[in-house]
């Protein structure tokens, strides 16, 4: 089974996170988002794929190219709105995906604020998404 982890570079939670993966399942892929991402982090690991932030259209589909091939995508937090708005507009793949929550999640995805705009659709985005979504697991 082809199984991808999709998280931000959180340098306080994730190096851990992956090591404990490595060290007690098998085959999992872990694709790191993040613009300013250190490779010489996750030197020593052939299982992780680090990427920019959908920055280009090339970016984008390889992005694309690496979920298709998978049969779970575990999305780690719901930090990332541009990989959400890119899973809700790919709506066939929104069929593989497992939520993992952390603990922002459950903090953030209920606190409306309605100061701004921008706070204002990022709330209904993650809002959508949670409905959407069939499968969720937290940590």
């Amino acid at each position: 089974m082809n199984i991808i982890h999709i998280m931000i570079n959180d340098k306080k939670f994730i190096p851990q996170f992956i090591k404990f993966i490595n060290k007690n399942f098998c085959e999992h892929k872990f694709l790191v988002l993040d613009n300013n991402v250190n490779e010489k982090e996750f030197s020593g690991y052939k299982n992780i794929i680090l990427q920019k932030n959908f920055v280009n259209l090339k970016n984008i589909i390889q992005i694309l190219s690496i979920l298709k091939k998978s049969d779970l995508i575990y999305i780690h937090g719901l930090f990332n709105n541009r990989l959400l708005i890119f899973l809700l507009c790919r709506y066939s793949l929104l069929k593989k995906v497992v939520w993992v929550a952390w603990g922002g999640d459950f903090y953030n995805l209920y606190l409306k604020d309605d100061k701004n705009f921008k706070d204002f659709i990022i709330f209904k985005l993650k809002k959508l998404f949670a409905k959407e979504i069939r499968n969720v697991c937290n940590l």
